[in-house]
């Protein structure tokens, strides 16, 4: 997974995404969810994300994460960890950290 990028506030267009292992795209197929993390860099906060995570082409390890409110309100740089739950098998799968990058707007203000 390379750099993720949104704007601070920016909900749209949903961001996707590639599930990989070694440079190579993981097989989500049976996967039944999937769920993440993201820890501000700066602070060492970490919360839950709440935006909605769709698996969209699962062979391929495609999936698509819808931002919340509350996952886009903070600008700056974070690491996020995504995890998918297998109804069976070894579960549930983690990614490795990947970066997440916040620009800031300029038409919000910072909390």
């Amino acid at each position: 997974m390379s750099v993720i990028r949104a704007v601070q506030g920016g909900r749209w267009p949903p961001q996707p995404l590639v599930w990989e292992q070694g440079g190579v795209p993981a097989n989500l197929a049976g996967a039944t969810g999937i769920t993440g993390t993201m820890t501000n860099r700066a602070t060492g906060a970490t919360r839950a994300i709440t935006g909605a995570i769709t698996i969209t082409d699962p062979v391929n390890g495609q999936f698509a994460w819808y931002y919340s409110v509350a996952d886009v309100a903070e600008w700056g740089e974070f690491d996020v960890e995504f995890v998918a739950d297998f109804a069976e098998g070894v579960t549930p799968g983690k990614t490795f950290l990947a970066r997440w990058s916040i620009s800031r707007s300029p038409s919000m203000a910072q909390a």
